[in-house]
This record gives C-alpha cells, structure tokens and sequence, in this order.
C-alpha cells in the first residue's frame, strides 16, 4: 500500500455507523449547553462533531494539539490545551480520537484533588462514546461517561 498512513488515517471519513452516531450525538450534546466547537484536525473528528456545529449554528475551531499526531508530539502542551478551553467562559465540545482520550483523562484524574469514580488506568474511549466534565477553572471536579450517544 502505497502512501503515509498517517496521512490517510486523516482523511478517512465516517462510515455509514459513524454518520449515525454523529447525528446522535447532535441530539444529545445540546442538552450540555455548547456554545464552543473544537476538533482534532482527522476528518472523522470534524465529520463527527460537524452536524452539532449546523444543529447550532456554531463554527469548529481546529486544534492539532488534540489529535493523535500533535499530541503524542507535544502531550504537555496539549493538556495544558485542554486544561486552557476547560477555564474559558461557556462549554466546549472537543472532538477527539481514541488515542488521546484517555492519556488527557488519566491526567486530569490523577491531578485533580477531588475524589473522581474513574480508575485512570482504565478509562475508556469507544468510538462516538462522551465524556462530560465539570472544571472549576482548569481543575476536574466531574467526569461521566457515555458509551453511545444515545445515553
């Protein structure tokens, strides 16, 4: 097979299941509030979260330090990225992949000095699955999970 297979990881868009799941997901992540769009650069993450962004009417800003590729490069400064979009005023929804999530949540676990029901070192991340978490400033003080995105 010829080509970078980072690169065509990158461009490999929804399939028919991930297209469902992402329209789910348009229904359930407005009940949070988002008033902030953000995606890791793969097309998968911007087709996932691209029909909450028509749903309300939002842009997606892109932030490489999310995904797989700029994160596992530089996995401090996309932390410290998250930790950053956490503070802001409002919600933001972040479109990540499964490579990333769960090192950003083991993270913020472990930093955090508020009792949190998740084991760090087995935090999941199925395809199209949330998390909802709660910060006081850029510190975790809730998680919850979601495996599929109709609840």
């Amino acid at each position: 097979v010829a080509g970078n297979v980072n690169n065509r990881l990158s461009t490999r868009p929804l399939t028919l299941a991930g297209r469902e799941q992402a329209e789910h997901l348009a229904a359930l992540l407005p009940l949070f509030g988002p008033d902030h769009l953000v995606s890791a650069p793969p097309l998968r993450c911007r087709d996932t979260i691209a029909p909450l962004a028509e749903q309300l009417g939002l842009p997606v800003d892109d932030e490489p330090l999310l995904g797989e590729e700029g994160y596992w490069e530089r996995p401090r400064a996309g932390l410290a990225r998250l930790r950053q979009l956490a503070a802001a005023t409002g919600v933001t929804a972040v479109a990540s992949q499964g490579g990333v999530i769960p090192d950003v949540m083991r993270a913020l676990v472990q930093s955090s000095p508020h009792r949190l029901p998740l084991d760090p070192s087995a935090v999941p991340s199925r395809k199209a699955s949330t998390w909802v978490l709660g910060f006081a400033g850029s510190v975790l003080r809730s998680a919850d999970y979601y495996s599929h995105p109709t609840g």
